[in-house]
This record gives C-alpha cells, sequence and structure tokens, in this order.
C-alpha cells in the first residue's frame, strides 16, 4: 500500500470496505450512529465486493460499490489467515440474494444486536460473515452493529487500516 491509497489489485479476500456518501441517508446514518462511515462491504477477490444494499444482499464490482464514494476506506483483520479469509467470502457468497433489513440495521442501533429475520444490513453481514470465517467470535453483546464498528474494531486493534481506496 502506498502512502495515497489502496487500489483494487492491492486488496485481499475478506478486506472490508467502509465508505460514505454525500447523499441525504448518508448523513442520517452517520449522525445517527456517530460515525464517520455509513457503509460496508467485504472484498470478494477478482474485482467484487460482497455487501447489503437496499436491493438486497448482492455480489457486483467494487467500482460500482463505491462509485459515488467521498470516504472509501480498507480495513484488513489484524492476524487473518487465508483459510479465514476464504471462509469469511464463502459465508458472505451464501447470502447472496437475501433481503435488506432496514428494520434490523434501527433495531441493531436501538438495541445493540440485530433481528434474526433471516434478512442482512451492511453491517451485519460483515461482522457475521467475520465471524463464520473464525474472526471477531467474542466481540459479546455489548457491540453495536453499525457501520462505525469498523472504527471500534480499529481502536481494539483488531483490524488495521490501510488506507483509502483509490479507483
Amino acid at each position: 500500500m502506498s502512502a495515497s491509497g489502496v487500489t483494487v489489485s492491492q486488496l485481499q479476500k475478506g478486506d472490508i470496505i467502509a465508505s460514505t456518501t454525500s447523499d441525504f441517508a448518508s448523513g442520517v446514518i452517520r449522525k445517527f450512529t456517530h460515525s464517520k462511515y455509513s457503509h460496508m462491504g467485504l472484498y470478494y477477490g477478482n474485482g467484487m465486493v460482497i455487501e447489503a444494499i437496499v436491493s438486497g444482499v448482492v455480489m457486483q464490482s467494487v467500482a460500482k460499490s463505491v462509485g459515488k464514494a467521498m470516504r472509501r476506506d480498507v480495513y484488513r483483520c489484524n492476524g487473518i489467515t487465508p483459510t479465514q479469509a476464504s471462509a469469511i467470502v464463502s459465508y458472505a457468497h451464501t447470502l447472496v440474494g437475501r433481503n435488506y433489513d432496514p428494520k434490523g440495521a434501527i433495531h441493531s442501533q436501538v438495541y445493540g444486536m440485530p433481528t434474526d429475520s433471516g434478512d442482512y444490513f451492511c453491517s451485519q453481514l460483515v461482522i457475521e460473515s467475520c465471524q463464520k470465517g473464525g474472526v471477531f467470535y467474542d466481540l459479546g453483546t455489548d457491540m453495536v452493529y453499525t457501520p462505525g464498528v469498523i472504527e471500534t474494531l480499529f481502536n481494539d486493534g483488531r483490524v488495521a487500516r490501510l488506507g483509502h481506496l483509490t479507483m
């Protein structure tokens, strides 16, 4: 990674892309979650991201995922093994096609945990996939599933911020 940022070719499976746009909804999410980010996705490999967006859990290109983002930062789990990274993205891939869960996102902000509806919102997708891959398995019940969780994980030393994703 260079001081100017991280390129798509430097991304590794399981990297977390945290982003925000200038859209109204993004501002609302950042305000109520006290975060600089409003969205998270997982790098799948081959230039693709798995993320939960309004249309559901999708796999799409990095460029499409962060195209409007004014902030897009890359994080990597400290100590992650290739086996764990593969397990993370494999699990996330099984969720493609599930519905988006706006109620779960609100529930998480109020109660700290997502609902068990079977639908997903962005940070729930990322955290649950990481847990299934053997990372963040011990977060406990006080972890709030919002895009701001990445900042908490960074402050706790669980993830490293690699830099701004350059396109």
